[in-house]
């Protein structure tokens, strides 16, 4: 069950590959950057000022795409490829994180337990109505190198997989032609994001569009970040483009 587990792992980039093969007709292709003060996920600091580029399909609710950031200070990049499907107000999604350390080799295709740098996420995203747009998500690492050492057997260390889970409550809202959101983040259990069940995102979000042209847009927006648990606060500004 393992072996068979890895092996649907590690053709996830091939299966990705092939989505893009879809007649063109059927696709709606999109091109996204952003270039960010500060790299911040999940009410954790990732990395200073960092380009961040995307880009993929929606078709008929499947969203599949590639996504990465460079930080420009050190060598440490991240790749992530994800499929998404969403139905109403129901969204499903399937991520792989890749990172590389600023001290380690970029080896992506090394899956291997104990080595690999992968992180396997499934998510959910519900929003409740158009007049009560409450987005409640769940997020959970299921596989990859998501452990914490759970004690000692002779000198060796026993490691578990804690399952990592972030969970967000997120109110979007607008000021005249200014997007706006608050956002509340937890995780419930020790694991990546905490050595216990804690607060570590309070975010406030405000964006503006401008659209250049009908196909073609520029983004602007500002986060103020805090994370309770780590007793720290951020604030981000981030510049796109959306074609």
């Amino acid at each position: 069950m393992v072996k068979t587990v890895k092996r649907i792992f590690s053709i996830l980039p091939v299966v990705i590959a092939l989505g893009f093969f879809i007649p063109v007709k059927s696709q709606n292709f999109f091109v996204k950057g952003d270039l960010v003060s500060s790299y911040i996920w999940r009410g954790m600091k990732n990395g200073g000022i960092s380009l961040q580029p995307s880009f993929g399909f929606n078709y008929k609710g499947l969203s599949i795409y590639a996504w990465a950031s460079t930080s420009f200070q050190k060598e440490k990049n991240e790749i992530d490829l994800y499929i998404d499907y969403s139905y109403r107000n129901l969204k499903l999604s399937f991520g792989d994180f890749f990172t590389q350390g600023a001290d380690n080799q970029f080896k992506y295709f090394d899956y291997r337990s104990g080595h690999t740098r992968h992180v396997y996420d499934l998510g959910a995203e519900y929003t409740i109505c158009d007049r009560f747009p409450l987005k409640v998500s769940w997020y959970t690492m299921v596989a990859g190198d998501d452990f914490i050492v759970n004690g000692r057997d002779d000198d060796y260390t026993v490691e578990k997989r804690c399952f990592s889970t972030y969970i967000e409550l997120q109110y979007p809202f607008s000021v005249k032609d200014v997007d706006c959101s608050v956002a509340l983040g937890l995780t419930p259990w020790k694991g990546f994001y905490a050595e216990n069940a804690a607060v570590n995102n309070v975010a406030l979000s405000i964006s503006r569009e401008f659209r250049i042209n009908e196909n073609l847009s520029l983004p602007l927006t500002g986060k103020l970040i805090g994370n309770p648990y780590e007793n720290k606060i951020y604030v981000m500004l981030g510049l796109g483009f959306c074609y």
